[in-house]
């Protein structure tokens, strides 16, 4: 489900998203390395709950 064009270019759900993007996850991609890869990435799981 492609929900962006919803979402207006000036609202700050996008620098959200463009800040967790550029974050260096690799201690939480470590801890969480046992995720399938058909799941919600920690990445993503971060972003759900920011």
């Amino acid at each position: 489900m492609n929900i962006s064009f919803q979402i207006p270019d000036d609202d700050p759900v996008r620098l959200v998203k463009l800040l967790i993007e550029r974050m260096d996850l690799s201690p939480l991609y470590q801890t969480y390395s046992r995720i399938e890869k058909n799941q919600a990435s920690p990445r993503q799981l971060l972003a759900i709950v920011i």
